[in-house]
Formats: C-alpha cells, structure tokens, sequence
C-alpha cells in the first residue's frame, strides 16, 4: 500500500464534534498534518463555513483566511471519467498531498441516505483506497474502501461515476 509520507504523523485521532461537521473535521486533520501547530480547529472551521457543505464554497472561504495563508487551495470537479478521479488522488498520495473526496453517505440498510460525507485519502494500492474518516464513531485510525465501491455509490446515488474534490497542500514556492 502506497501511503502519504510520514502518515504515522497524520492526526487520525481527530473526530468529528457534532454529526454534521465532516468537513471541518476534514480540514482540521489535513491543516494540522501539514501545519502541526496551527490553531485552527472544527469549531472556528465551522464558523468560518457557516456550515456550508458545497466544496466549492468552502475553497473560497479558505482563500480568503488568513489561517490558510501556508496553502495551495483547490477545488477539483472536472473529473470526466472515474479513472481521471483515481489517477488525481493517486496523485495527492505520491505528493503527500492528501485529496479530501466527498462520497454519498449511507443509511444503516446500506442504501443512499441522500447525503454526502467527506474522507481523506491517504494511501492506495491497485484495488482499495486507505481512508481517514473522521466520523466520531469510528475506532480505528483509517479503514480501506474498495475504489470500484466508490463508483457504485456515485452512480447509485443518481450522480456521474465520479465526485468533487478539496485540495489543500502546502504553497510551493518560486525561488526564481
């Protein structure tokens, strides 16, 4: 399995601290993998967000914080086959550069809920994704989810084969 760098230091004990704050729990383990001093938590996240869940919204939001200054902030949706998906977040593994990816979430029976829930991925190998899932029900610090189930989600969940992405990396710099 191909994994982010120093993914031992990846904050996976980091949980969601209310039902609906997947992506600020997100944004939190990604920012403090990144910048393991920074101050910026779920609750100020939150606040920040207004409990938005477009990701679209939240990467303009970020752009626009002080807090973020350190980062190179994208929002990926022009992914036009579910092998361009898994190529990109492939991608972010190798540059340690972990994809935040939003995938339908599910009810108890399995079926689509009608919502969305965000994951980190932060390794791969040929058929799975290792996942940071920062429901605050879970025990393990990732679990690994079959790639071909992610598209069967997206599809069963009346979307295209594929989903949107949030990118926050650290700003390389230009030394020329």
């Amino acid at each position: 399995m191909k994994t982010i760098k120093n993914v031992e230091q990846f904050p996976f004990k980091i949980r969601q601290r209310r039902p609906d704050w997947c992506i600020p729990a997100n944004i939190e383990a990604v920012t403090k993998y990144h910048e393991p001093t920074s101050q910026v938590n779920q609750q100020y996240l939150a606040t920040q967000l207004h409990n938005s869940i477009g990701l679209e919204h939240v990467k303009r939001v970020l752009g626009d914080d002080s807090n973020f200054g350190w980062a190179n902030i994208e929002y990926c949706n022009n992914f036009q086959r579910f092998d361009d998906l898994i190529h990109d977040i492939e991608k972010g593994v190798c540059d340690s550069v972990p994809r935040i990816i939003s995938i339908p979430a599910r009810s108890f029976d399995g079926t689509w809920n009608g919502g969305w829930h965000m994951l980190t991925v932060i390794g791969y190998d040929e058929c799975l994704f290792r996942v940071y899932d920062s429901n605050r029900g879970l025990v393990n610090d990732y679990y690994d989810i079959h790639k071909e189930g992610i598209r069967h989600d997206l599809l069963s969940s009346n979307r295209h084969e594929v989903t949107d992405c949030l990118i926050l990396g650290p700003r390389i710099l230009n030394l020329n």
